[in-house]
């Protein structure tokens, strides 16, 4: 099943909207980091965020919550 990602420009990032995610069915918002995908909220948390985003520093700021541990394990 194809499903329909809206794109949107925040400063230098790309952030990405599924209103309804395959594996899971609930909206969910990422962040585009090359040819990376990274998930930062879903459910309303999503919506909310898509139609009033944070500015770069803020989406900056969540992948870095999001994803501290992982880039802690790939530097190690």
């Amino acid at each position: 099943m194809k499903v329909k990602r809206f794109l949107k420009k925040v400063g230098s990032l790309e952030i990405s909207y599924l209103p309804e995610a395959p594996d899971h069915g609930w909206p969910e918002l990422a962040v585009i980091v090359g040819k990376r995908v990274m998930p930062v909220a879903v459910g309303t948390e999503a919506t909310a965020l898509w139609h009033h985003p944070l500015d770069e520093a803020g989406f900056r700021a969540l992948l870095k919550e999001r994803y501290a541990t992982e880039e802690k394990l790939v530097s190690a």
